[in-house]
């Protein structure tokens, strides 16, 4: 089976293909505001570096949060769009779930921490072993200073994918950060983790598929 992974909500916007041998192709430009509705067009080339057409996807994998709220808005709606057309499964997948997944290959915990605004940041811990990752917390939303309390509860390695900030408020010996490519949910990845979800059947409805927020959408009325 073939299956289409998008990804918008943070760091990069792209979309990726993978069957059950592996990965097919990847394409994928850093993110802005208004580069979510070049997800079409990125979808286009993947399908055409593997010489392959749209109606030979199985299913759709998603981003679905957290992130920004355009940035995820606009990839739900084209990953909504296709499956809709396709008449095919939306599979939704963590932004934080994709960031982990790079480190599939590793042994140890990670935690991934990527920043949610307002001092908050977006949280969460793995256990990987053998290839396989495991989930050790739901997707929490942490303060900046409470971080350190949670990494310092975790025995044996770490491998922490964070931004600058986090770094600079944690020195431990059993504590390794990652490289900066690794802290991004790349598209493969989230289709990676889909076509594991779709064996499982855990696919959800279109219709009722929403974003995953760290916070309220800022949105202000808008008054004549």
């Amino acid at each position: 089976m073939r299956i289409l992974g998008i990804t918008s909500a943070i760091g990069i916007v792209g979309a990726g293909v993978v069957d059950d041998q592996g990965i097919l192709a990847e394409c994928s430009i850093s993110s802005s505001i208004t580069q979510s509705e070049k997800l079409i067009t990125l979808v286009e080339d993947v399908l055409k570096k593997i010489r392959i057409k749209i109606n030979d996807i199985d299913a759709v994998a998603v981003t679905t949060g957290p992130g920004s709220y355009s940035g995820l808005r606009g990839g739900l709606a084209t990953a909504k769009g296709l499956v809709a057309a396709l008449d095919v499964p939306i599979i939704p997948v963590s932004t934080l779930h994709a960031i982990a997944f790079n480190f599939v290959n590793m042994e140890g915990t990670v935690a991934v921490a990527v920043n949610a605004c307002r001092d908050d940041y977006n949280l969460s811990l793995w256990g990987v072993s053998r290839g396989v990752l495991s989930r050790l917390t739901e997707d929490l939303t942490v303060k900046l200073e409470n971080i350190v309390d949670v990494l310092s509860s975790v025995k044996g390695s770490l491998t922490v994918a964070s931004d600058q900030k986090v770094k600079d408020m944690i020195n431990s010996d059993n504590i390794l950060f990652a490289e900066q490519k690794n802290v991004v949910p790349w598209a493969v990845n989230v289709a990676k983790i889909g076509i594991d979800k779709l064996k499982k059947g855990e696919i959800a409805d279109p219709v009722g598929l929403v974003p995953s927020y760290s916070h309220k959408p800022n949105i202000r009325e808008f008054k004549k």
